[in-house]
């Protein structure tokens, strides 16, 4: 070191020192002095600090320091050519946008758009590619900053995804499909990014994208987007997804299992068989799930189905009840007839259920004594079957099942003993039309009007004043089934009776505007809410119809329009409504003389009104 020593580029730099930076430019003992006074100068930004960075002499020391061995240096000089944008420095910087470093690239890219020339931009379309995030989104900036318009090709989709603009790659098809893969394997990309890409992949429909896909099945977080774009892939994702049902990671062989039921391709039948053998419990879950689906269009074999009825996941045994109930397999018989004598009462349920379904008449004595198990479910699945079977020998154990302590088997005994159209069933029938169960009676009621016995005309015509008035509706439509004219005249009666029927009211207040406490005589149809949507039964005034809200949100009812509220009835309310047709006895000025609608409840939640 001299006797004076290196200037002091950081207290020049304090007091704005131009001359003393600019003579520092040219100190040839230490290049770092060098590089402090450009930089500082560059920071300066003055006009008069920028020219003096312009000299010829000093855009070719910069230039030449591109390339030297220490990268920060390198970072340095071209953050410093940037900002003298001298023309001279183009071709270098766009030389450096190929350095090893991925810093020094991302400043060379910047500096270009501060320099504004177009000889790069074929160079940064180029660099939209390059490995590293930074690198690509100065290219892309740039590219904006020249007035660069993305191609469909591989620029343009790499300067999309760049841009985070997933959906602009689609009409650009295979070019994109790299760029976005990228995104999928991309550890820094949100759930919200992963998605976008996932979706843009399935619509442009690229084989390339399966492994990637099912890679991300390993994050239990991604499965739902990586379903659909595999889907909508469609037949080339089929055998990747089956070899999928192997994979070491149960998340992956559980969400191949449900991919594969979007696609419906008899090549995955068998490995979905074998996954129903699988340690997962979701794996077998969606395993047979998908199976219950594919195989109504693909049979396969039985045996498979027969062993999961055994399952110990419920939903495992449902979904291998409905494929053997659809293959209807004589196979699966015997095996389901020991079935009903299952320790596990679901298990029952679901063989005798399947058994119906398939039909075969061997399996009827078991499913007789099927009625005598000791859960209602099983007992009410083995009258339904005995009705899909239809055999004569069920009618007495089925006329038995008539004085069962389950309603719901009571019913569904009235309605197997009405398809198998036996006589001996008339007086048990008869009988039933007594039932403290609603559903009972009016079930009994078809029955006697299908069965054709003039002897019921009598206790149907007894039956038309019920109080269920669906066991009423039921006995009138059996009574003229029969045709006997007394019958029939009774029956005739009764509904003339019902339609005509007055209701006497008050209206209450709704935001339809209607009056207080006015009487209205009506006429009274029984609807549920969804029929409010038939326009013989709807106010001109509103074409969509209106209906009664009463769900938990809410202590009490009101009648509104559909085009308020139709969204807030809950899914699985069943309200019985009425819809009342009829004239105003009060005709105040202003007031419609034609007929109104009103809707309004004179009975529980839950009731059913007659269909």
């Amino acid at each position: 070191m001299g006797l004076f020593g290196p200037p002091n580029i950081e207290k020049m730099k304090a007091k704005k020192d131009i001359k003393g930076l600019t003579k520092a430019l040219s100190y040839q003992k230490d290049d770092s002095v060098c590089r402090s006074a450009a930089l500082a100068l560059a920071e300066i930004g003055s006009l008069e600090a920028i020219d003096a960075l312009k000299n010829p002499r000093v855009i070719e020391w910069f230039v030449a320091r591109l390339k030297d061995e220490n990268d920060a240096n390198r970072d340095s000089v071209a953050e410093v050519l940037g900002k003298i944008g001298d023309l001279r420095a183009v071709e270098p910087l766009i030389a450096t946008l190929n350095d090893e470093e991925s810093w020094v690239r991302r400043s060379a890219a910047d500096a270009l758009g501060q320099i504004g020339d177009a000889r790069a931009t074929e160079s940064l379309t180029e660099a939209l590619s390059d490995p590293q995030p930074e690198v690509r989104k100065a290219a892309a900036e740039t590219l904006d900053s020249l007035g660069w318009q993305p191609d469909q090709g591989a620029a343009g989709a790499a300067y999309w995804v760049i841009k985070f603009d997933y959906a602009r790659c689609v009409p650009i098809g295979a070019p994109a499909v790299e760029p976005l893969v990228a995104v999928l394997k991309d550890p820094a990309m949100n759930r919200q990014w992963h998605a976008r890409a996932a979706k843009a992949l399935g619509e442009i429909g690229d084989a390339r994208a399966i492994k990637p896909l099912i890679e991300m099945f390993k994050d239990i977080n991604r499965p739902g987007e990586v379903v659909f774009a595999l889907r909508q892939i469609g037949a080339p994702a089929v055998e990747p997804l089956s070899a999928a049902l192997k994979n070491r990671d149960p998340n992956v062989r559980s969400a191949a299992a449900f991919t594969l039921e979007g696609i419906d391709d008899a090549r995955a039948i068998k490995p979905l068989i074998a996954a129903l053998k699988d340690k997962d419990e979701h794996v077998r879950k969606n395993a047979a799930r998908t199976l219950n689906i594919i195989s109504n269009n693909h049979p396969g074999e039985v045996a498979p189905f027969i062993a999961a009825l055994k399952d110990k996941d419920a939903n495992v045994r449902l979904h291998a009840a409905g494929v053997l109930g659809r293959l209807r397999d004589a196979g699966a018989v015997k095996p389901l007839m020991t079935a009903l004598k299952n320790k596990d009462q679901d298990v029952r349920s679901l063989a005798a259920e399947t058994l119906g379904k398939i039909g075969d008449a061997q399996a009827v004595e078991p499913l007789i004594a099927a009625l005598q198990d000791a859960n209602g479910d099983v007992r009410r699945e083995a009258a339904i079957a005995l009705r899909e079977i239809g055999d004569a020998r069920a009618v007495e154990p089925l006329i038995a099942a008539l004085q069962d302590a389950n309603g719901d088997v009571r019913r569904e005994a009235a309605i197997a003993l009405r398809k198998i159209g036996d006589a001996r069933a008339m007086e048990p029938l008869i009988a039933a039309l007594q039932d403290a169960n609603g559903d009972v009676r009016r079930e009994a009621a078809f029955a006697l009007g299908h069965l054709g016995d003039t002897r019921a005309v009598e206790p149907l015509t007894r039956a038309l004043g019920d109080s269920d008035q669906e066991v009423c509706a039921s006995a009138a439509a059996a009574l003229k089934a029969l045709g006997d004219s007394q019958g029939v005249a009774a029956a005739e009666a009764y509904q003339e009776r019902a339609a005509g029927q007055p209701a006497q009211y008050r209206l209450t207040a709704t935001c339809l505007g209607n009056p207080l406490d006015l009487k209205v005589a009506t006429e009274r149809l029984c609807v549920y809410c969804t029929h409010l949507r038939d326009p013989n039964l709807r106010d001109p005034a509103y074409p969509k119809g209106v209906g009664e809200c009463a769900n938990s949100f809410s202590s009490h009812k009101s009648v509104v329009s559909l085009d308020d509220t139709c969204e807030h009835w809950m899914p699985n309310t069943k309200v019985r409504f009425w819809l009342s047709k009829g004239y105003m006895e009060h005709n105040m000025e202003g007031w419609p003389k034609k007929p109104w609608y009103q809707v309004f409840d004179d009975g529980p939640d839950g009731e059913r009104g007659t269909r």
